[in-house]
């Protein structure tokens, strides 16, 4: 990555050089595949009441951005809102997503069932 004049290869040296993505000397930043719905795949779309349509950026549920992000109000006193990109509550795990998209976790799935076959 470029920044300024000085050209970084990792974001660890990146941030090593500019301090930058840390917060109270804990790194903050990510790297790898987010795990999106159909990156690329989001169209366009000439109306503002239909972006919660726009579902090719939402995160799968393995996503490796559930639970990563930062709580901007407790750290740095930045109200994020009381809502995500598609209507979503923030934070809906007590715990805030990084990105535009909180997943909401569905109802846990049944267990100990049994399935009879005639």
């Amino acid at each position: 990555m470029k920044w300024g004049d000085a050209t970084y290869s990792t974001l660890s040296a990146w941030r090593d050089a500019t301090g930058q993505e840390t917060v109270g000397g804990i790194n903050t930043a990510l790297t790898g595949n987010p795990t999106l719905t159909d990156p690329g795949g989001g169209g366009t779309i000439g109306d503002p009441y239909q972006l919660h349509t726009l579902s090719a950026y939402r995160l799968l549920a393995v996503s490796p951005l559930i639970d990563a992000g930062l709580d901007l109000f407790s750290e740095f006193g930045i109200q994020p809102g009381s809502r995500d990109f598609y209507g979503n509550s923030l934070p809906s795990t007590g715990m805030y997503d990084a990105g535009a998209h909180e997943v909401v976790a569905g109802p846990a799935a049944p267990t100990g069932l049994r399935i009879r076959v005639p």
